[in-house]
């Protein structure tokens, strides 16, 4: 979400400021009559104390002056943007809406910094945010690992999403995530991907859910607009970057038990008990140490940014939700992430998080 041009009107951004909204219902918008567009954003913009609509430096309308109560200078997809975040009153809010414009969408980034103002940037339309691609096409540019049917099929648009999120890290990154698999399932419950590390699950699960909001919102500049989905899948690669080193552990261990309990019995068996049941104590106690402060990365993110003041409500629940969040962002928009926090957008642009993730646990 990239407000460049907005820089010199957000001389004061909210404190709590919120990224990213949930259902908007746009389809419901698309068939709406222009006059009745306006006539439900102006009574947004008067009853909620709106004083101004910008674009860019651009007035568009003003409570002042009511000759631009027509909004003729308000194209339709704007309108639709407009009513879909005015009519919600999100207030102190930024979101990147996909407006329909016949079969295609314009990217439109409204941000209601307070209630006297609302700020908004329009791109180029566009007919679709993702390339297809393949699995083998992700493996041999990325070097991750294998991209598993589940209890749903991959499709071509569902590898460009992975292909999005993965096109956005440097090679460092990339070798903290080298062989994940990511995984295709039909629902995750309240989840939209989920990260796992377990003896049996090293993966990224990707559900249907993951795609929920690809034709209503985007991230990055409207200039250059990425798909949702791609963030939601950063968001799941930033926790498996953070956990590099314990998942690699955890693969490691289980080598070591399942080379125990298939030569059980043999000479040496208890020493490769005794190995292996103290390489699992070992990460458990790292896993505990970790439960509540998180992780080495997340803890100096927290350091920096207290996740209390994270970018996004689900940021704000703990210091390794906050980290997959600001990771997202500072990804797919870093000029978003610097408004947030300079501080936090200077120690990712660092790197300091990979050496972190990349230490190994002793």
């Amino acid at each position: 979400m990239t407000f460049v041009l907005f820089s010199s009107l957000l001389l004061s951004a909210p404190a709590d400021l919120a990224y990213g909204s949930g259902a908007l219902d746009l389809a419901k918008l698309k068939s709406v009559p222009d006059a009745t567009l306006q006539q439900q954003v102006l009574a947004c913009a008067k009853g909620y104390k709106v004083e101004q609509i910008l674009r860019d430096t651009t007035v568009l309308w003003s409570k002042s002056d009511p000759a631009t109560d027509t909004l003729a200078s308000v194209t339709r997809p704007e309108r639709i943007a407009l009513l879909s975040i005015l009519g919600r009153k999100m207030v102190g809010s930024e979101v990147d809406v996909l407006a329909p414009d016949g079969d295609g969408f314009v990217p439109v980034s409204v941000y209601w910094d307070s209630e006297a103002k609302v700020l908004i940037k329009t791109g180029a339309a566009v007919k679709e945010l993702l390339t297809p691609t393949t699995a083998d096409a992700l493996k041999k540019t990325y070097g991750v690992g294998e991209l598993i049917d589940g209890d749903q099929k991959w499709d071509p648009l569902a590898y460009a999403a992975v292909g999005q999120a993965l096109a956005t890290l440097n090679q460092a990154e990339l070798a903290l995530v080298k062989g994940l698999p990511f995984r295709r399932m039909k629902n995750g419950g309240q989840h939209r991907a989920l990260y796992q590390r377990g003896d049996d699950s090293n993966w990224v699960n990707v559900f249907d859910q993951a795609f929920l909001f690809d034709k209503e919102q985007f991230m990055g500049s409207v200039d250059a607009p990425k798909s949702d989905s791609a963030g939601v899948v950063l968001h799941e690669i930033g926790h498996a970057i953070s956990d590099a080193r314990m998942r690699e552990a955890g693969i490691a261990n289980k080598v070591l038990s399942d080379d125990y309990n298939k030569r059980k019995g043999e000479p040496g068996s208890d020493d490769r008990f005794k190995k292996a049941d103290a390489a699992v104590r070992k990460l458990l106690a790292v896993d505990a140490a970790n439960k509540g402060p998180g992780r080495p990365a997340e803890r100096a993110l927290a350091a920096v940014l207290d996740p209390k003041k994270s970018p996004t409500p689900y940021g704000k629940k703990s210091a390794n939700e906050s980290f997959a969040e600001c990771f997202r962002i500072y990804k797919l928009d870093p000029d978003a992430m610097k408004r947030v926090s300079a501080a936090a957008h200077d120690w990712f642009k660092s790197g300091a998080y990979v050496q972190i993730a990349a230490k190994p646990l002793d």
